[in-house]
């Protein structure tokens, strides 16, 4: 129908098939510039990165309901940590949203859990105010170790404790040592 090489011998009938092609191109537009807005950037995108806003989706939010996650999530449950000693801990604004040095610095920090024992009492915690108009950081909760790179998980007898060789440990907090500064 919208064929420029269609002729049309009643005029008023091209007239309306001119004036619903526009509409049509009109509405793709629309559409087109709403796609670009909810696009996700492949990781060849030639422009910076983490400059251009990449939009988090629901989908890609760990407390989102499992059932209308992303599909390809083909793994039991996880949380994204960042984890600070105690002088980088007490140093950090949480209210503020931190640029994108200071967000990259951070993900340096970052592990993912998967530990069934903690993983969901982690997901309970909030992330840090600031870091919710964050897109690197949103859905990261934040951890700050004591002087003994120890640090309790809220809302369960387990503790998170650092090892310089062995990384990332849960333990019970009847463990030896447990006692963990508050």
């Amino acid at each position: 129908v919208y064929d420029d090489a269609c002729s049309c011998p009643d005029p008023a009938l091209m007239a309306r098939w001119d004036e619903t092609r526009q509409g049509l191109e009109q509405k793709r537009q629309r559409y087109e510039w709403a796609a670009k807005g909810n696009r996700i950037l492949p990781p060849f995108y030639e422009d910076e990165l983490f400059e251009d806003f990449n939009r988090e989706l629901e989908e890609g939010d760990p407390t989102f309901n499992p059932a209308l996650q992303a599909l390809t999530r083909l793994t039991e449950p996880s949380v994204s940590l960042i984890i600070l000693d105690p002088v980088r801990g007490a140093a950090i604004d949480q209210r503020a949203t931190p640029g994108l040095l200071e967000a990259l610095a951070l993900l340096r920090q970052a592990v993912t859990l998967s530990d069934r024992r903690v993983v969901h009492h982690l997901l309970r915690q909030p992330a840090p105010p600031g870091w919710a108009n964050s897109p690197l950081l949103r859905y990261h909760r934040l951890i700050i170790l004591d002087a003994r790179s120890r640090a309790r998980v809220p809302g369960s007898s387990y503790v998170l404790a650092l090892d310089s060789k062995r990384g990332v440990l849960v333990e019970s907090q009847d463990s030896e040592n447990a006692s963990i500064e508050e």
